[in-house]
């Protein structure tokens, strides 16, 4: 023990080691694990085809620019396997199934994910999202197992704003979403926030059931600004908005 703490006195700790990091110059570019890439410039992916493929815990980083894609169904503009992390500032744009999908996590910073065909942000376990806009998308803006929304901006979304099982909204806005704000199968944390002006849909009222915050059991609405509440299970609201009965 005496020599080993010598060694580190001496020696110091061994240095950490940098992540690689990697210019991404074209569509469909892999970026492996642990790695960092970085947009080179605008990234046109017209053509077809997923934008960036990210390894296990590797980061895109968008570096100001803006990646179109295509038309079609399963097409993404960042494709992770498992878990990694996009940061703006920057824009994704036009794919044909989401902006951004992960098979289990994934972290949006600081960026733009607008006018996909499918979801903006979707993921199968769980998705952060901070400091980001995500608008204009056909499906919904932001779809995951659990979600945890700061100081972003969802709107203008075909069908909804944030669709999870678990949703902590935090200094956010969630407005003018066709159907629904903020949906939560099991529950919802809504502190310092505005979710207003949902239910834009011509559907509205006749076919579908059009509300700012939607989920199964009573929403933590804290210093949040809403208009109408609903339980999905009784069907009733859960009279913590300013409109609901």
């Amino acid at each position: 023990m005496v020599t080993v703490g010598l060694y580190a006195a001496v020696l110091g700790n061994p240095p950490v080691k940098a992540a690689q990091e990697v210019a991404v110059t074209s569509c469909g570019q892999e970026v492996q694990a642990g790695a960092i890439g970085t947009l080179a410039a605008d990234l046109d992916c017209t053509g077809g085809g997923d934008g960036v493929v990210l390894g296990h815990k590797a980061t895109l980083r968008l570096n100001g620019f803006t990646m179109t894609g295509a038309s079609g169904f399963g097409i993404n503009g960042v494709e992770c396997p498992t878990r990694c992390t996009v940061e703006g500032p920057g824009t994704i744009r036009n794919f044909g199934e989401a902006g951004v999908s992960a098979s289990r996590a994934i972290k949006v910073i600081g960026s733009t994910l607008s006018e996909n065909k499918g979801v903006g942000v979707l993921a199968a376990l769980g998705a952060v999202v901070v400091d980001s806009v995500v608008t204009g998308n056909d499906g919904v803006g932001v779809k995951a197992g659990m979600a945890k929304v700061t100081a972003s901006t969802v709107s203008d979304n075909g069908t909804a704003g944030l669709v999870t099982q678990r949703a902590k909204l935090v200094g956010s806005t969630v407005e003018s979403n066709g159907r629904l704000g903020v949906v939560a199968y099991r529950t919802a944390r809504v502190i310092d926030s505005t979710v207003t002006g949902n239910g834009t849909s011509p559907d509205c009222g006749t076919a579908f059931v059009c509300v700012d915050i939607m989920s199964a059991r009573r929403p933590l609405i804290r210093d949040t600004l809403c208009d109408i509440s609903f339980s999905d299970e009784t069907g009733t609201d859960w009279n913590v908005c300013r409109l609901d009965p």
